[in-house]
């Protein structure tokens, strides 16, 4: 399985904001992107047990 990229999201970024707003909505969207469609579908991440303690102690420190 390939490594998933985390992509934090500024609320600042206004038409992004309403899209993921729209997906909460409806759990799953077609986008039509330069003649191509995408599926895009609402899932929730999973976290083991031992990543949420190691981030509920602050996650990693900066140097």
């Amino acid at each position: 399985m390939a490594q998933k990229e985390i992509l934090v999201v500024n609320s600042s970024d206004g038409e992004l904001d309403r899209f993921l707003e729209r997906l909460c909505a409806v759990g799953e969207i077609i986008v039509v992107h330069r003649g191509e469609q995408f599926v895009v579908e609402l899932r929730r991440d999973q976290i083991t047990q031992s990543a949420r303690e190691f981030l509920s102690k602050g996650g990693p420190a900066i140097e």
